[in-house]
This record gives structure tokens, sequence and C-alpha cells, in this order.
């Protein structure tokens, strides 16, 4: 595209006692806003493939530039027909107009006739359109040779529809308004090469989308119209389905559609009603009663049978607010062993209760929502009432209510706890073992004792086994439980763990629980401290060669050492080889573990103490300049933290550029003017290469020359004889593994 400004206006200082009046005068002129118009110069021709002219002007302020956007249409095809052209143009400051070319106008040999480009105004905040000049229509007239007698195009008939649902049957010849002109016959083809008779349809009855040519075809002449292009656009009704919804009581509940086009919309009758909402997802308005939806999907023009959603409202059932209450294991003396489960409830509706949970040997029974729990064990006894009657998604609901037996017989009781570790230094990763100590320091038996002891990753300890000499341990929650510690008896609990990440872990038993209550609390806590010991792994990294060429071949070593006596697992070290880095990865080789040439990174499952392990990473050089390659230690466990300085490690390595004299190199700009003098394209000993393939494209993209076992004899000629002068592009494979080379070459007559 070229761009031409055209006029310019200047205020003109006359006198220097004039010059406010005329400063005024272009200020007053020009500041407000303006008005943008369009028109066409002059017209184009594929002959001779003369250019067309749009000039686009402006009236007002141009003391300033002014960007004026247009769209882009007509017949011809904008990038394909003629060179390719932007939506906007700027206006130069002091400027009042600019010229706007359709050239590069393509001489192709389609018989296509004359075709349009028509440019329209578009509208912005910093202009305004003049309305009798919004748009222009320029020619391009088509030099493709038709016969003297041959008709013009068939005319198109308006308001026939070209995009259709699902299947269809459609005649072109409606799309035609004219009648057929004697000796000639309405001819429908898929291809716009008229001449090709192998693309004409049989019948102008079509039930498929597409492109189809029209035209008056002269069989006794050898001769077409222009014609006429009409495109068929045939698309799917959508697919809908819908997902119903329910909840229990009222509120607004989430109905789904999916489709497999288009958009959703729903409605509140299976026909016509009202439009409700738009989209995938319809949360509904508050609802208090069962309520159905309709949904439809439309795409393209088409539109599906709607679908019946439902959206149901279900009652939830309450099962009240629980209280909990205490009873004696020890009848008599107005003791209350007798518990009526339904007097600890308020508020519930039909359910039933259940026993959730019982000290072990206890063996009471439901009668009559009454529990009888004379001479039974002390402890918690837990009981639910769980609703019945509900409806799906509606759930049952359940409160639990606690009884806690009591001997009634109340004492002083005295527990101890003492807790110690094995080792109190290890490395992450390492076991201990803790024994934690339980001693009944009164004189009566103790019953229900729970003494807790977390271990999990919060502590920084995770759990591999127990042994208890007395009762048992929960991992999960903790807690070791026993259910009965005799006078002046002491039971032990030894549990391994791993220790699972850095620092110091203080870790701490203590008793929770027991029956009666421990209330001498000074001995019911105790600890055991564990310090963590650092890993340390160093990383350093050397090539075989600091300088090279491209192509040649480098080795980096890379040797990752545990400079400590503890075992890390899990490493990642990252040392990635791209073009980005200058490098492109041809082979490796490990002590152990595996390298991801893609991710560039080395995995090693373990690496002992004081252990050394050594990756060699063979690459090719891919360009000039001086090119840093780095490998980092990434990941490992435990993180290598203490020390990061040494996780890091670089090498340089320098690449020199090639020499023109080297194998393979090509000369890119040769005269095949028979002159003897620089007629062939030549490469560096291309004879060593008998295998090589090369093709050469021109700047469209098409093929011109290609060839393989290439002998330095191409003179600049094709098929059709000699190329011309310009700029060419070469894909030159040798063959022998090496990089696939690419680059331009110039032919000069």
């Amino acid at each position: 595209m070229k761009i031409k400004q055209l006029g310019s206006f200047k205020c003109i200082k006359k006198q220097r006692t004039l010059s406010l009046l005329v400063m005024f005068f272009c200020f007053s002129f020009f500041a407000f806003g303006q008005n943008v118009s369009v028109q066409r110069t002059n017209d184009a021709e594929e002959t001779g493939q003369v250019a067309g002219s749009f000039r686009i002007s402006r009236t007002g302020n141009t003391f300033t530039g002014l960007r004026v956007n247009y769209t882009i249409t007509g017949t011809a095809t904008n990038g394909t027909d003629y060179a390719s052209i932007g939506g906007s143009i700027l206006i130069p400051v002091f400027n009042n107009s600019i010229n706007l070319d359709i050239d590069g106008v393509v001489d192709d040999t389609l018989i296509e006739g004359d075709e349009t480009v028509i440019i329209t105004l578009s509208e912005n905040s910093e202009y305004n359109i003049n309305p009798l000049a919004a748009s222009a229509r320029i020619i391009i007239v088509d030099n493709e040779p038709v016969c003297a007698t041959a008709p013009d195009a068939p005319e198109l008939r308006t308001g026939e529809e070209t995009t259709f649902c699902d299947s269809f049957t459609k005649d072109l010849n409606d799309y035609v308004a004219s009648a057929t002109p004697a000796g000639t016959v309405l001819t429908w083809s898929s291809s716009d090469d008229l001449l090709d008779d192998s693309s004409y349809y049989d019948s102008s009855i079509i039930g498929f989308s597409g492109e189809f040519y029209g035209f008056y075809l002269d069989e006794a002449n050898n001769c077409v119209s222009p014609p006429l292009k009409i495109t068929i656009v045939q698309n799917s009704s959508p697919t809908v389905t819908g997902t119903s919804d329910s909840r229990c009581g009222e509120g607004s509940v989430t109905l789904t559609g999916t489709t497999t086009d288009g958009s959703l919309l729903w409605y509140d009758a299976p026909s016509g009603g009202t439009l409700v909402h738009t989209g995938l997802n319809f949360d509904t308005p508050s609802l208090s009663v069962t309520t159905s939806y309709y949904v439809e999907a439309t795409a393209n023009g088409c539109t599906s049978d709607r679908v019946e959603v439902v959206a149901t409202i279900n009652t939830q059932p309450s099962s009240g607010t629980g209280t909990d209450a205490t009873a004696c294991s020890l009848p008599g003396n107005g003791r209350v062993t007798v518990v009526n489960l339904d007097d600890q409830l308020t508020g519930a509706d039909t359910g039933e209760w259940t026993l959730t949970s019982q000290p072990a040997s206890s063996s009471i029974t439901i009668d009559a929502n009454s529990v009888d729990f004379a001479n039974q064990p002390l402890g918690e006894y837990q009981f639910t009432y769980t609703t019945t009657g509900f409806v799906a998604p509606c759930t049952a609901e359940s409160t639990t209510i606690t009884i806690t037996v009591l001997d009634c017989a109340p004492t002083d009781t005295d527990l101890s706890v003492t807790k110690i570790v094995d080792r109190d230094e290890v490395f992450t990763g390492e076991d201990v073992v803790f024994t934690i100590t339980v001693e009944n320091l009164t004189g009566d038996p103790v019953t229900a004792i729970e003494i807790t002891d977390v271990l999990d990753e919060t502590t920084g300890f995770e759990y591999v086994s127990n042994i208890a000499q007395l009762g048992s341990f929960n991992s999960a929650t903790g807690i070791w439980s026993i259910a009965e510690l005799a006078a002046g008896e002491s039971t032990s609990l030894e549990i391994t763990a791993t220790v699972i990440d850095g620092g110091t872990h203080i870790n701490t038993a203590e008793i929770t629980s027991s029956n009666p209550v421990d209330t001498a609390t000074a001995n019911n806590q105790s600890s055991a401290t564990v310090a963590i010991k650092q890993i340390d792994m160093s990383i350093s990294k050397s090539v075989n060669k600091v300088t090279a060429t491209v192509g040649d071949v480098v080795v980096f070593t890379i040797t990752l050492t545990n400079e400590t006596d503890g075992l890390v697992t899990d490493i990642s070290v990252t040392d990635i080889l791209n073009s980005t880095t200058g490098f492109t990865h041809v082979s490796n080789t490990t002590t152990t573990g595996n390298y991801d040439a893609t991710t560039g990174v080395w995995t090693l499952d373990e690496i002992l103490g004081n252990e050394t392990q050594v990756l060699e990473i063979t690459a090719m050089v891919l360009e000039e300049g001086t090119h840093v390659n780095t490998v980092e230690i990434t990941d490992s466990f435990p993180i290598d933290e203490a020390n990061v300085d040494n996780n890091i490690a670089s090498v340089a390595v320098s690449i020199e550029p090639r020499s023109n004299d080297e194998c393979g190199f090509m000369f890119n700009q040769f005269s095949p003017n028979s002159d003897g003098v620089n007629d062939f394209l030549r490469i560096n000993c291309i004879e060593t290469y008998p295998n090589n393939t090369l093709t050469i494209f021109n700047r469209l993209g098409s093929e011109v020359y290609s060839v393989t076992n290439y002998q330095n004899n191409w003179d600049g000629t094709w098929k059709k004889g000699d190329l011309p002068n310009g700029t060419y592009f070469y894909v030159l494979d040798l063959a022998d593994g090496s990089e696939v080379k690419k680059g331009w070459i110039q032919i000069i007559r």
C-alpha cells in the first residue's frame, strides 16, 4: 500500500500587527470537530497491474495528525487479489488529505470478471463522517480473454436464503434472476476455473454447503460468461440436554443445560412463555414448590426443541437439640441410674434412637427410649437420634448426646507421665523411638485413661509404628487409651516416628482423660526434644571445549556430591540445553538416575552420605556467541538449605563464526547471464555429500527448484524458463546428520 500526502493548509502571518488576529482565526477554524470523507480517484486493472486509489480527506483542525478507521468489502479479496491493506490510515499533521492506494494487483489467469474494492469509513470519537461521502468503490478490471459473444454474468436474485439448518434441498437456478441467453446453457461449477468441465455439476439441485459458480456456457464457441458466485452454508441444529436439581426447603435451585453448539435460552413454558435466563447454568429464583423450566439452544440461526428441566423442592426434617447428662454406675442411696433419652431432646420430628458408642464390656439396651446404667462400666455412652421419612436430596438429620457414667464415689486421683527419646540428634528422614510411661500413684484403680501424643507433619514427625504394653494407640488421633490401671501400676508405650523436616522439634505426651479425673496436674505432661542435622550437597560443572564453532560437539561434565553423612532422596538437578541456551542435546550418560533432555532435569532416587554421582551431556553448538550453561540443584529431600552457594555452577563456551571456506557453505548471490562468471549457485564441497537435497522457493512460498544430489549446476531456471531477478529461499539437507540449513539467495542477471 502506498500513501501519498495531498494538500496542506497553513495560516500565514502577513504582518506583525495582524499576527494575533491570524492566530485567533487559525485556532477558531481548526480547533473544533473534523469531518472526514472518502472518494475514488482511479480504478485498477489486471493488465499492467495498474493500481487503483482512494482519497481520504478531512476538514477542520490540521494541527494534529488524524487516524481514520475504515472497513474493506467488495468482491476482490484483500491480500489475495491485491496487496494487503490495514483497517486505518493516518492523515499527517498540517495535511487535509491522504491517498490510499490499491496496488500489487494480481494478474491471474481466472475468468472472474471485474472485481470491486469498497472502503467504508468507521465511526470514531475523534471525527464525524460526511454522510454523502462515507463510502467509495474502485473496480479491478479483469483482463482474461472472453469471446466476443460472451454474455454478462448471471444476475443475482436477491432475497433467496443461502443459510440452511440440517438437511435441505435447493435449486441453484433459484439464485439467477436473468434469462439464459440464446445459444448458452446456465452451468454450475465447484471451481472458479470456468473452463474446467470436470468441475461442472450434473444437476443444479444440491443438498450440501460450498461455493458454487454459475455462468452461461457457450459450448459451440468454447466461451463462458463471468461467474455468479453463490456461497451456501449448512448449519446443524444444536442438541440440548438438561440436568434437573433439587433442594431441601425454600430457596434457589441450579439447573444445568448442555448443548453441542450455540447459546442456551430458558423459558417458563414448553412453548411460547417468558424468557427467564440465558446461559448454561440457571439459578432459579427462590422457590417454595417444585417448578418446571424449559431450555432450548440456538446456534447459527438454528434452534433445538425445548427440554423440560425440573427444580424439585423437598422438606427437611429436624432432629432437634440435644442435652448431655450424667448417670451413676453404683445404684442405691438416691443415685440416678436411669435416663429417659427423650427428656434430653427438644424440637425434634419423628425419628429413632441408636447406641453410637460405649465403653468396652458394657451391656446396656434401649428400652422404650430409657437406659439403665446400673453396674455398667464407667465412661461416655453416646446415643444418636436420627430422623426418618425424609426425601432425597434431603438427608437424615442426627443429634448425638453423651451420657457420662460415673462411679459416684469421688476420690483423689494422681497419674504421672514421662517421655524420653532414643536419639536426640538425627537427619531428616531418619527414625526415632519415643517411650511414654504412665503410672498410677494413688491407691485406687483408675479407668478410661487417655494420653495424647500427636505425631504428624505439624509436629515435624510421621508416625511409623507402636508397641503398647497396655491399651492401644490410635495414630490418627494420637490418643493412647488404657481401660484400667491398677493402684501403683505403670505401663509404657513405644512409638517409632520418622523426622520429616528440619529444625528442632519438641514432642509432648499429656494425660488428657481419666476416671476419676486426675486433679493433680503438675505431672500430667512430659516432653522430649529432637534436633535435626542439616544436609549439604554441592554441584560442579566443566566442559571439554571452552571455544568451538557452530556445529561442533562439546561434552559437559556435572558432578553432584553429598557433603554430609546423611541420606538424601528425590534429587532433581536442572541443566537446560536448547536453542535459547545455544546448544542442542545429542546424548548423555549418568552414573545413576535419569536425565530428561526435554525438561533438562536429572533425577536421582537417592545419594548416600559423602557419595558422588556424575552426569555427562554431549551437545551440539547451534549459534555463534558466548553461551553460559548453568546447572542447579532444584529439589531434594531433605531440602538443601544449609549452604545454597554450592547448589549452582556455570561454564562458558565461546562460539567462533564459521568460515566461508568450510564445507556446506552456500554463496547466496549469483548472476546466471552466461558470461562465464558466477553463472551457477555454488555450495562448498557439495560433491562430498552425494545424498544431499536442495529445494528453492519464491517469496510466495511456491517451489521453483528441487533436486537430489545437487552438483553446483543450477543456473536459475525452472520449468517455465529463467526465473526473474529477486530474492528466493532455500532448504539444504546435506544428509550427514547435521542440522538442515535454511536461508536466502539472490538472482542478479
